[in-house]
């Protein structure tokens, strides 16, 4: 690690980006002109002291007399610094959208968790169908869908497309998180079903550990057999959360609640601290998966359609989506 100080780590890192973009060596002078240039305060004289310290890690080699090159050491530790940050944001903008999450499951006012699904106009019709069948298989987080065209003012919808909304599993985070249930959103996986109910994962991500959304890193696998689930045996996505032993009741009896309003897809529940599914659970903790509402993107990829979807897009008001069989006139 550069530094633990987050401020310093930064710096560091930008000057070896800088470094590492240069054709060639680059003095002191010229680093601090780009750095200035990307709103770090730092004089020619900083710039040096930085470099001598990345010179005595190995991470740049001095050429000539001010000039310095990245070394293969500097480049592996400016990726790995990158991909760590790249982590942190993709976990930073998920916590935020359930943060944003405040549909009242009593009256099914306020915003929730959205993934969009982006369809050609011209495959809409033929895809409707699959849209319907995968929201009224159970294999969702919720029937509603929200559809939006080119001039949609909630979401950007490239030119030549429709734009397909889907309750997300993350808003299930979000309802609990606001009852005072504090949630772990643990993996995503692919869940093995057989007639209909659900056997054990395939394949599990931690939502710690990647870069981008497990569920983008699946869906791109196609990895998937949505359509045949449907049928009665199939492979579809869901993630697990963990909830306190104490909190089961509770988290059971909102849930109870926020099913009256539509949102459900429980896949159920672990006893205290035993793998379920086989998915590992840790001590005083009940594992709770829930079928994603990507499945749908899923099944339309597996029906030959060209769609592009995107978990955990935005927050909307739910009151804006509508009931699957009500969706399109």
């Amino acid at each position: 690690m550069i530094s633990t100080d987050p401020h310093v780590q930064k710096k560091v890192l930008e000057i070896l980006h800088i470094i590492r973009e240069s054709s060639g060596s680059v003095g002191a002078g010229k680093i601090a002109d780009k750095l200035r240039e990307r709103g770090y305060e730092i004089t020619e004289r900083g710039v040096g002291y930085y470099l001598r310290l990345l010179d005595e890690m190995g991470l740049t080699r001095k050429v000539g007399h001010t000039g310095r090159t990245i070394t293969s050491r500097g480049i592996r530790e400016l990726e790995e610094a990158l991909a760590v940050h790249r982590v942190s944001l993709t976990l930073s903008r998920i916590e935020e959208k359930v943060y944003m999450t405040n549909i009242d499951i009593d009256s099914g006012r306020g915003d929730s968790v959205v993934n969009v699904t982006y369809i050609p106009k011209e495959a809409f019709e033929r895809a409707w169908d699959l849209i319907r069948r995968v929201c009224s298989s159970g294999f969702v987080v919720c029937r509603r869908v929200g559809i939006e065209d080119e001039d949609s003012e909630v979401v950007h919808v490239p030119p030549g497309n429709v734009a397909l909304l889907t309750v997300c599993s993350m808003t299930v985070d979000g309802i609990l998180t606001k009852h005072g249930i504090p949630v772990d959103t643990q993996y995503a996986g692919t869940l093995y079903v057989r007639d209909g109910e659900p056997q054990a994962f395939v394949e599990l991500i931690g939502y710690g550990g990647v870069s981008i959304d497990p569920m983008r890193v699946f869906l791109a696998r196609h990895t998937t057999s949505v359509l045949s689930a449907l049928d009665g045996n199939g492979i579809v996505l869901a993630n697990v959360r963990e909830v306190l032993c104490t909190s089961v009741e509770k988290t059971k009896a909102v849930l109870a609640k926020a099913q009256r309003i539509g949102i459900g897809g429980v896949v159920g529940y672990s006893e205290s601290g035993k793998p379920y599914l086989r998915v590992p659970v840790r001590a005083r903790k009940v594992a709770l998966p829930i079928y994603a509402g990507v499945n749908v993107g899923a099944a339309l990829k597996e029906g030959g359609i060209e769609a592009e979807t995107y978990p955990v897009y935005t927050v909307l008001d739910y009151g804006r989506l509508r009931d699957v069989d009500d969706a399109v006139g």
